[in-house]
């Protein structure tokens, strides 16, 4: 009932409307996302599509059906939308907050003595230290926390790919290592529910991207942005695409996420209260052969009250190499990518000193 309609619409229609196949489709009723004007500086706040994650696990196959009819008109439009009826605790989201705000309120000190450094991209990153990937433009005005899917030291995997390793940890922290273990196997799961409604929306098997995310280099990045003067230059996070599948943050309770419109404006994004906020990355957009959108975004850095995110990059294994599993719309001419290289060059770009191994590379930056 879903497969045989999308590939209909792939032979029947015309290149051009290729690009719309997916949600020209797919009709559904659901929350397709609204612009309206903000306040503040003026900028418009965008409420995204909605996913109720309830469905999935209380209906059946026709109900995930139209739930990635949903998914893959919110991919095609915006590549933005907020999951609500999942299974993730409050309780387990609001310790992770806490947590990554008793992070940043370590002494400096024992924030350097966890330092990342090239070639061991894992713990602190200082404030203003990373950039664009281009060692052009302003520092970034965050500090940051990155953390990794833990692997023991002797694990094999390891031998395959040096991008594997275990974690760095803050001591005097109580319950942090915890904390953030209890949030990641949450979001491991929602990860696995959404990774089969894609390829649903694909016209895939439900089970077609699971393989790829078996030993995986998922990873987060917990986020502070202080308080800063609005005439500074730089953003809290400049303009930038995810190479990842797909991101999952937690809105938070301080705004300052914007995503460009196709009609090129920065819009706010906005959630309701316990929402999750998902967003396509750059391999989705290649899977999809362009249908799904990989999204501009960036954070602008709070005036008042500081902002914390922790957003999970689903990233999946290092061995495999992404390319279409649709045929290409016209116009999108993304190459194939292998997951580790591309996770790689990200990593070790963030350091401003370091160009890409070639400019040509899509390393998430929006030029």
């Amino acid at each position: 009932m879903f497969l045989v309609p999308l590939r209909e619409a792939l032979h029947q229609a015309d290149r051009r409307d290729q690009t719309w196949a997916v949600t020209s489709i797919l009709d559904t009723t659901d929350n397709v996302g609204e612009a309206s004007p903000g306040i503040g500086q003026g900028l418009a706040t965008m409420s995204i599509p909605a996913i109720d994650m309830s469905r999935f696990h209380s209906g059946g196959p026709e109900a995930r059906r139209s739930m990635a009819a949903a998914l893959a008109s919110a991919c095609g439009k915006t590549g933005f939308f907020h999951v609500t009826g999942h299974r993730v605790e409050r309780r387990v989201i609001l310790t992770m907050r806490e947590m990554t705000a008793a992070f940043f309120r370590l002494p400096a000190e024992e924030k350097r003595a966890l330092c990342a450094a090239p070639g061991d991209y894992r713990g602190y990153i200082p404030f203003a230290a990373f950039g664009n990937n281009t060692r052009s433009g302003e520092a970034d005005l965050y500090e940051g926390f990155k953390l990794h899917r833990e692997v023991e030291a002797h694990d094999p995997i390891r031998e395959a790919c040096d991008l594997y390793g275990p974690n760095r940890w803050p001591v005097r922290i109580p319950g942090f290592r915890r904390a953030v273990l209890d949030y990641w196997r949450a979001m491991d799961a929602l990860s696995e529910e959404l990774l089969r409604l894609f390829a649903l929306a694909l016209g895939l098997g439900e089970g077609r991207l699971l393989p790829c995310f078996e030993e995986p280099l998922t990873n987060m990045t917990l986020l502070h942005y202080p308080p800063v003067d609005r005439r500074c230059a730089g953003s809290g996070i400049h303009p930038h695409r995810d190479i990842d599948a797909f991101t999952i943050v937690h809105p938070g309770d301080v705004p300052g996420l914007e995503v460009l419109t196709r009609d090129r404006r920065w819009i706010e994004v906005t959630a309701p209260e316990g929402a999750l906020v998902v967003n396509v990355g750059n391999m989705m957009e290649l899977w999809s052969g362009g249908r799904f959108v990989s999204a501009p975004h960036r954070v602008t850095p709070p005036s008042g009250a500081p902002r914390y995110s922790f957003p999970y990059f689903a990233m999946p294994r290092h061995d495999v190499l992404v390319e279409p599993l649709l045929p290409r719309v016209e116009g999108f001419d993304r190459a194939a990518v292998q997951t580790g290289f591309i996770v790689r060059e990200l990593y070790r770009t963030n350091w401003k000193s370091l160009a890409q191994s070639d400019p040509e590379i899509d390393a998430g930056t929006v030029k």
